[in-house]
């Protein structure tokens, strides 16, 4: 009688965790029931950053106090420096909370400058370059016989495309 009672017991224990996992399982929302979530803008980024920035206000007017104090109680050279690190830490921080979005647009503008800077100077150093060395074969070619320069300009012509011929002429005559 015993172990009938308590396989009963274990019968209805089992059930009722099944039944309690079934409604579990019905109640908690899966992955396919959770609405897609939207990546953040670059405005609530922004705003996100500079908004975290806000605890350093207290701490560097908490500073700026500790800096006063430590004058008043005589140690000038730990009170001066601390006030004007705070200072400047508010600053910075106050600037960049209000303009951080000009601070961005500075850094993107000094980027692509260099960008800029850097594509015309490689544009100059191989025009230059370019222009070097069609004048170093036009003093090699001149120092030669006119047979011999005639069979090299037959030789150049052949290997180079009209494209370079014409860029090379253009080069010959901004040079002479």
């Amino acid at each position: 009688m015993r172990q009938h009672t308590r396989d009963i017991l274990l019968g209805l224990a089992g059930g009722l965790l099944a039944a309690m996992l079934i409604v579990a399982v019905a109640l908690l929302p899966g992955c396919a029931t959770q609405p897609a979530t939207v990546p953040p803008t670059a405005k609530t980024i922004t705003v996100g950053a500079t908004a975290s920035l806000g605890f350093l206000i207290p701490l560097a007017t908490l500073g700026v106090g500790l800096g006063v104090a430590a004058i008043f109680a005589g140690l000038p050279k730990i009170g001066i420096p601390a006030i004007g690190g705070c200072l400047a830490s508010l600053v910075l921080t106050l600037m960049t909370m209000r303009y951080a979005a000009w601070i961005a647009a500075g850094a993107a503008l000094v980027v692509l400058g260099s960008l800029a800077w850097l594509a015309v100077s490689k544009y100059k150093t191989v025009t230059t370059a370019l222009s070097e060395v069609v004048a170093g074969v036009q003093k090699v070619k001149n120092a030669y016989l006119p047979s011999v320069r005639t069979e090299a300009n037959a030789i150049l012509a052949g290997a180079q495309s009209i494209e370079t011929q014409e860029l090379v002429q253009k080069i010959k005559e901004s040079t002479t």
